[in-house]
């Protein structure tokens, strides 16, 4: 199906809708799935690279300012968005999440990291060594 949107980028499902960001129109969206229609659309504080559902929420990967800083960003419908943290290196892209720990690709960096709740890292797969540090 064609995206309801141009430049499509960040893509989740919350169990309910789809939720489908635009990196050229700065907007995230909530899609209802049966009609392929924008019912919601949200004015996020950045490019929205990423999201996934977490626990009632979602958890956005965002990028602000001349240099694109990545920072990670809470959302809900009751509080709207909130800024969690800044992202090591302020770099990072696609997030994944296993109901207790983010996880966050740095490609310029070829690892995946995961990430506590204050952005901490827990641990690393390195693709250069792939292992787990």
């Amino acid at each position: 199906m064609k995206a309801p949107t141009i430049t499509p980028q960040a893509l989740a499902w919350d169990g309910r809708a789809l939720w489908l960001s635009s990196r050229d129109l700065g907007t995230l969206q909530k899609i209802d799935v049966e009609r392929w229609l924008a019912t919601e659309e949200l004015d996020p504080p950045g490019i929205v690279w990423a999201a996934v559902a977490t626990n009632g929420a979602m958890h956005l990967t965002i990028g602000k300012g001349l240099n694109d800083d990545r920072y990670v960003y809470r959302y809900d419908s009751k509080n709207g968005f909130k800024k969690v943290f800044a992202c090591p290196d302020f770099t990072g892209s696609y997030l994944s999440y296993d109901t207790g720990h983010l996880y966050l690709s740095q490609w310029y960096k070829h690892r995946i990291i995961q990430l506590d709740s204050t952005g901490q890292i827990v641990s690393e797969i390195n693709r250069h060594s792939r292992t787990i540090v």
